[in-house]
Order: C-alpha cells, then structure tokens, then sequence
C-alpha cells in the first residue's frame, strides 16, 4: 500500500462509502499485457496476490462480499478451458491486439458478481469455488462468505495446475468502472481510498 492514500478525487464520488474487502494482497491494479498475457487494454480492476500486506492469498482462500447487495451471476457449472483453447484464446487477443469481450470473460474464469445500490456491481474473478447458497438472485450481507480463491480462466489451470491463485476484483458503476481513464498509480490510490473509507 502506498504511504499517502486517498487524496485522489474520483469521478465516483458515491464509491467514497463503499466497504473493505476483506481478501488483502498486493494492490498493483490491472494494467496492459503485464505478465497475463491476454491484457490488451486498460486495467479494470485489481488483482490481490500473497504479497505486501503480509496476508496469505492460497488456493481456496475465503472471499467475502464487499458490501450488502444482491447476487446476479455464480458460475455453478463453470469449465476450465483446455490448454488448446486456453492457446487458441490467447492467440486471438495477440493477433487482434486486444482483447474480445466473449473472450475475456473466459478468461476470467469462474465468477461472482454482486450488484449494490447506486448501480454498482462488485465481480470476483479467477475463483476456485462458490460458498454454499450462493445463487443468483440471493441476498448477501457485507462480510459474507461467497467464494473462495482459485485461479480459474488462466493460463495455468488450463495446464492443471493450481499455480498464480488471486482474487481478480472488480468495481463497475453501469457502463463503466472503478478506475477507468486512470493510470495505474491513479488507480490504486482510488481503490485504497475506497477500502479506507469502508473501514
């Protein structure tokens, strides 16, 4: 986390009440290619990895939901791509120089996301698991176990391991998102103010 958080002025200013999140870990937010390999445009989340925060972030850790709302999508029955469609999938956003939405949202794996009041939905991305229960149309409270760390949608569990497991997490405010138009450093400064102030 960087020493002075919170003196960015975002163009959301209802985001200032969101809650914490509850899964901690490096903050670096999403940017191009890096080191994904599919990234091809602007960062749209942040990514919390074992890292900076001293908190663990392992295969099957828990992830509860941000704040209070309503679930609109759990990937029950999702399929881990093959290591040949995982290969074809990367190779499209290479040749195209970006990434195609259908393709993206492979990409992320398994899912859940949480629409909020104000038209903010929260999305968990890349998940092993989803908790017990949680189905679309349920209600969750903030703190709430709805899911658990994984690396689904990457790379490496097309390969059948259990390698890189984050939590991908996402804000989106109708069509856009927490972050957009923002650099990198931008960005990670508007989502540690978001968290501090949920505190």
């Amino acid at each position: 986390m960087l020493d002075h958080p919170g003196t960015y002025d975002h163009p959301h200013p209802h985001l200032d009440t969101f809650a914490h999140v509850h899964t901690h870990g490096d903050t670096d937010a999403d940017g191009p290619p890096v080191s994904h390999g599919y990234r091809h445009a602007g960062g749209t989340a942040i990514d919390f990895f074992s890292g900076d925060s001293g908190v663990q972030v392992v295969m099957g850790t828990e992830v509860v939901a941000a704040k209070d709302g309503t679930v609109i999508r759990a990937d029950m029955d999702y399929q881990e791509p093959t290591k040949a469609q995982m290969d074809q999938y990367l190779a499209i956003a290479r040749e195209k120089g970006f990434t195609p939405p259908d393709i993206l949202d492979k990409l992320r794996g398994r899912q859940v996301w949480i629409r909020h009041e104000k038209d903010v939905v929260t999305r968990y991305v890349h998940l092993s698991g989803i908790a017990s229960g949680i189905t679309v149309g349920v209600a969750v409270q903030k703190g709430q176990l709805i899911a658990y760390v994984g690396n689904s949608g990457t790379p490496e569990a097309a390969e059948g391991t259990s390698d890189g497991p984050h939590l991908h997490f996402e804000i989106r405010i109708g069509d856009t998102y927490a972050g957009q138009g923002l650099t990198m450093l931008e960005t990670r400064l508007l989502y540690e103010k978001i968290f501090a102030n949920g505190r």
